[in-house]
């Protein structure tokens, strides 16, 4: 026999044979439900018992008359029924009305069970309704929220609450960059002192015969320190930045670069509209160069497009946080000659159009390889300028009353300067000119095309201001759990989705 709970008519041969069981009822409430096959012993529950009347009956099973007169007999015996299935003992029996209603001992205001009748055998099922509680109601699926893979996580994003599965938006860090003090400026004390305690932290205990100053572990910066460009998660990268005498690579100009951008983008007393470049710019300009000059000469200007890398830092893509060329004043580029081990500057002043040259070390054997590189972007960029269609989006330059154009076609070469008495120049031998490119960057963006000798006397103290800066920088950013707002323009953001098919396409079968 199934027994069916439901609290309107419905299809019987929809629901029979199916059961619900409620974990929470009302107290007061009748919701009991039961399961049980025909020719199987009846069971039920004693947590809560249903009252049974009449009019809850399908008319093909009238069992009422059944419970009545089992009921009247119960009491004119003056017996006191026991269940014999839960051992329940009814001791009082309230036989008034057709809502009859037993109160078993140590139960209140509980129904009569059909525990304690004789349910005929030929029953096959039986209806019970009964009123649903609401707090038992099924609740609607929210849904599963994925949490990205700890590899396209960033750290200082908390992105999902301790449940895990209740989405918060991220957190943007209040500081655009570190560089709020002005170069030349003596750094906060307390914070170099800070740093320098970090820095070297049990560095002492490392064994003077090892090729590292740290070792694996003290190595270690968890979480990383986020740069918006650059993720460093070992402390060397800081080692070689501030301390004196270590080489500074790619990586740390192009975060000293992107941060002198963002100040020349939200800076509020900047007087000098500048951008810069990275490190990757001298190899766009260089390939394109080369593939310039072995074509043809009737299709040589067709090699230069303006969808090409060049072209897009013009328009100004490519890089984070990048501005159009047609909006500044000056580019800075930094470039590195990888034959030589050194770094140089180069600015190019829109309006003058020259391409100053900032060398730290002018040496006579490695003047040529400098002058031949900076030929080929002083051929290039012109090139580039034409075809981005940069001229027509520039109101402070008239081809008629604007000296540097004046009787001069756009495809001209640029103009080149070499600064050398104007600037500070590195001791013989040292390995500091990167962090001189780093200073005569930030010095121009200040609209200083001459920079001051003594102002650079002590380029160690210089490493150890970037190094402060970038560092408090960062760990501020991680302590505030915060990300840097996106600095994606234009068609890098197309670049930043999903691969291409190809790249895909190499991805699995590599995989394979």
């Amino acid at each position: 026999m199934n027994v069916i709970n439901k609290r309107f008519d419905l299809d019987e041969s929809k629901f029979a044979g199916s059961s619900t069981k409620n974990n929470y009822q009302h107290q007061g409430e009748n919701n009991q439900q039961f399961q049980f096959n025909a020719g199987d012993q009846l069971h039920g529950s004693t947590s809560n018992t249903a009252t049974i009347s009449p009019e809850h009956f399908q008319p093909h099973v009238d069992l009422y008359p059944d419970f009545q007169e089992a009921a009247e007999a119960y009491k004119a015996e003056g017996e006191v029924p026991q269940s014999p299935i839960h051992g329940v003992t009814v001791t009082e029996v309230v036989p008034e009305g057709i809502d009859k209603k037993v109160v078993p001992e140590g139960i209140e205001n509980k129904g009569l069970t059909l525990d304690d009748f004789e349910l005929p055998e030929n029953l096959s099922q039986l209806v019970m309704y009964g009123e649903p509680i609401p707090d038992e109601s099924t609740p609607v699926h929210p849904g599963r929220t994925r949490q990205p893979g700890k590899h396209a996580r960033s750290p200082f994003t908390s992105l999902y609450s301790s449940g895990g599965s209740t989405s918060v938006g991220p957190k943007f860090f209040y500081l655009k960059h570190p560089f709020t003090s002005v170069i030349g400026e003596n750094v906060d004390p307390e914070l170099t002192e800070r740093f320098t305690n970090w820095l070297y932290i049990r560095s002492d205990k490392v064994s003077r015969r090892r090729k590292y100053y740290f070792s694996k572990k003290d190595n270690q910066i968890k979480p990383w320190l986020d740069f918006g460009c650059e993720k460093i998660d070992k402390k060397d990268w800081f080692y070689d930045l501030a301390h004196p005498g270590q080489v500074i690579n790619n990586t740390h100009i192009d975060v000293i670069m992107y941060y002198l951008r963002k100040r020349g983008k939200y800076g509020p007393n900047n007087n000098t509209r500048f951008t810069t470049t990275d490190c990757l710019f001298k190899t766009k300009i260089e390939r394109i160069y080369d593939k310039f000059i072995s074509s043809p000469p009737e299709q040589r200007y067709s090699v230069v497009k303006p969808e090409d890398d060049v072209g897009e830092y013009i328009l100004g893509y490519r890089i984070l946080a990048n501005v159009a060329w047609d909006l500044v004043d000056y580019v800075l580029i930094p470039v590195n000659l990888v034959e030589n081990f050194h770094w140089l500057l180069l600015v190019f002043d829109i309006k003058d159009r020259q391409l100053y040259v900032y060398d730290s070390m002018v040496r006579a054997n490695r003047h040529k390889t400098v002058e031949t590189l900076v030929d080929k972007f002083s051929i290039i960029i012109p090139l580039y300028l034409s075809c981005t269609g940069f001229y027509g989006k520039r109101k402070d330059i008239n081809f008629k009353s604007t000296k540097a154009y004046i009787e001069k076609p756009v495809t001209d070469p640029l103009d080149i300067q070499w600064m050398v008495a104007e600037i500070p120049q590195q001791k013989e031998g040292s390995v500091d000119c990167g962090v001189f490119v780093a200073a005569f960057a930030e010095y121009v963006s200040l609209g200083d095309l001459a920079i001051p000798k003594e102002d650079l006397s002590d380029i160690d103290q210089h490493r150890r201001r970037y190094g402060a800066l970038l560092w408090d920088y960062a760990t501020k950013k991680q302590e505030d759990g915060s990300i840097s707002e996106s600095e994606v323009t234009g068609r890098l953001a197309r670049r930043k989705g999903a691969p291409a098919k190809n790249e895909r396409t190499r991805v699995q079968r590599k995989k394979k």
